[in-house]
């Protein structure tokens, strides 16, 4: 090649090789921000469901002191996040793991649990109960 008569700059081909090479090391970055942010978008969908069934759990606990051991069903519609919320309440019986429970204990036992379904994502939460006699 004739040095007089290359002009200053880079060639064609160079630059391609120079775009393959970036390319190929930002693509990997770009992926992995991007599963960044879809898993912490779906924690926090998570995390908001989570609270809502517990705030339902703890304001149907409250609303409901003086009933002592009486099944309990309730429905709810949730409006951020949209969803439908369950309660159920139940006096937990002999048997399985409570069988060597005194009696005396396990009729002041209860279990709630809150079934959660918003949009795709279905959670539960179960609490036991003890509410000793006064």
């Amino acid at each position: 090649m004739n040095l007089q008569n290359h002009k200053p700059g880079f060639m064609l081909s160079e630059v391609l090789i120079a775009l393959v090479i970036t390319s190929m090391l930002t693509t990997p970055v770009f992926l992995f921000i991007r599963n960044a942010l879809f898993s912490s978008a779906r924690y926090r969908d998570q995390k908001d469901m989570l609270l809502v069934m517990k705030n339902f759990m703890i304001e149907k606990t409250y609303k409901s002191r003086t009933d002592k051991n009486q099944k309990i069903i309730e429905e709810k519609r949730s409006l951020e996040p949209k969803g439908v919320l369950k309660y159920t309440r139940n006096q937990v019986k002999n048997v399985g793991a409570f069988k060597n429970f005194p009696k005396e204990q396990i009729k002041n036992l209860c279990v709630q649990v809150v079934d959660g379904s918003f949009g795709g994502q279905k959670g539960r939460l179960v609490s036991f109960l003890y509410k000793p006699n006064l």
